[in-house]
């Protein structure tokens, strides 16, 4: 069995099991089924030769070094013996599965801690984006609810401006253009009767005003009129 260095002094003596006195290690003799090999048998009893004459009253007459050299002796007789020996390194086994159960119990507690931290940051974080895309969808919903109104705003507006200037460039167009004489006149408001009718239908299903394209109309309407000849008074 390896043996190591140990310091022992009448302060650390109390301190140290039997078998950290002679520099053993306790793993080794449980091992071993609790008993010493020869030769760390042979260790413990020239170590204990000299702890005792390093302790010894007529060296050092404090009651310290009177007690470090009883607890000296009592290591080195249970070790040396085998049912003392046997019955001391059972006492470690014990110690040793209470520790290593306690070390797998604290090793299952931290995994599960861990465990359970990793699932706590994985729903933090889940939770932080869902929010960010709830918010963010909300943004464009409102953005583009608004963009949407907006444009359809214009394009009525625009709707209406351009079928205003349609209108009213029709009107110019055909007041200036129509000429009629006494025998066109009724052709003329027969295409205009039709054309007013048409006009009333587009008015009905656009977005302009009913009575825009109406109003229209009969200003067309009177313009041809006014193109109609006057009647000439009788000659004298």
């Amino acid at each position: 069995m390896p043996i190591s260095d140990t310091t022992v002094d009448k302060t650390t003596v109390h301190d140290l099991t039997f078998f950290a006195i002679f520099g053993i290690d306790a793993n080794d003799v449980v091992e071993n089924g609790g008993q010493l090999d020869p030769p760390t048998a042979a260790h413990v009893k020239k170590a204990f030769r000299r702890l005792s004459l390093k302790f010894h009253p007529d060296k050092d007459p404090s009651p310290e070094a009177r007690e470090a050299f009883e607890r000296v002796k009592e290591a080195a007789d249970t070790l040396t013996n085998a049912d003392r020996c046997r019955t001391y390194a059972a006492t470690f086994r014990k110690a040793a599965a209470e520790q290593a159960q306690a070390n797998a119990h604290a090793d299952r507690t931290e995994r599960y801690a861990a465990d359970l931290r990793r699932r706590q940051e994985e729903h933090r974080q889940a939770a932080a984006e869902r929010r960010r895309e709830e918010a963010e969808l909300r943004r464009t919903r409102g953005e583009g609810g608004a963009g949407s109104r907006l444009a359809q705003a214009e394009a009525v507006a625009a709707l209406r401006r351009s079928m205003m200037s349609s209108w009213r460039q029709i009107e110019a167009d055909m007041v200036a253009d129509w000429e009629v004489g006494p025998d066109e006149l009724a052709v003329k408001e027969r295409d205009v009767a039709r054309m007013l009718e048409a006009l009333q239908k587009s008015a009905a299903n656009s977005a302009a005003p009913r009575s825009t394209a109406i109003e229209n109309a009969k200003r067309m309407r009177a313009a041809l009129a006014a193109q109609a000849p006057r009647p000439q008074p009788p000659p004298v």
